[in-house]
């Protein structure tokens, strides 16, 4: 065979490999994005459910320092939050 020969054969088997080749790597492309974006979206879910139990712990405590007839200024003190933010809280 000389080197002006045509091997279909090998041809076919070099595309077919370059093109399983670029498919796995498309994949592999699409498949870390949409890992990121599934990733992302649970972190968020996450802080927000972590962040709405720690408000509420927030609003509890707040409400029970009331009850024992602290000032807001006392209960900011104690929580290390801002007087204006108890307010925020008790309206």
């Amino acid at each position: 065979m000389s080197i002006f020969e045509y091997d279909e054969e090998k041809v076919k088997a070099l595309w077919k490999r370059e093109s399983f080749e670029d498919g796995l790597e498309q994949g592999r492309k699409e498949g870390k994005a949409e890992g990121r974006a599934e990733g992302k979206a649970e972190g968020k879910e996450e802080g927000r459910v972590e962040g709405e139990c720690k408000g509420i712990e927030l609003a509890k405590t707040v409400f029970k320092l009331t009850a024992q007839n602290l000032s807001p200024e006392e209960i900011a003190e104690r929580l290390n939050i801002s007087a204006e933010k108890v307010l925020e809280i008790l309206e």
